[in-house]
This record gives structure tokens, sequence and C-alpha cells, in this order.
């Protein structure tokens, strides 16, 4: 999964787009590659809340689509 099908994929579930995005935002999952890793955040008023990490953008994708649709992915 890239991320053009994680949004369709989240769209379809009934997921704002809104949940997340793709640079650091506040108070949205934030998808991130950074040196040929791949990260995901959240942060909540300027304060990391989440982190995780993840070596390819299908792993980071279906990761972030399990937290928003609460799926086993």
């Amino acid at each position: 999964m890239d991320r053009l099908a994680l949004t369709k994929e989240l769209k379809t579930a009934g997921v704002s787009d809104s949940a997340i995005s793709f640079s650091l935002r506040n108070d949205k999952y934030c998808i991130l590659e950074i040196n040929g890793r791949w990260l995901v955040t959240f942060t909540e008023r300027g304060v990391e809340t989440y982190r995780a990490e993840f070596g390819s953008e299908n792993e980071v994708c279906r990761h972030v689509f399990g937290l928003l649709t609460h799926a086993n992915t």
C-alpha cells in the first residue's frame, strides 16, 4: 500500500482525509519519509504523543490504516 492507496482506502472505510497528513501537523497522524525510513507521528498541542518507525511505505501505510480503522493489518 502506498500513500495514494491509503488515502483511498481510508475514504472507503469512512475515515476523514483530515485525519492524516504527509507533513508535520498537529492533531493528525503524520506520515514522513526521512533518510529512507518511514515514520508516523501524532502531535497534540506541540507534544509528540505517538511515534513509530518502519522500513517501507507499505508498512507505515498499513499501520496507519489499522490505527484509524482499528483493523488488524
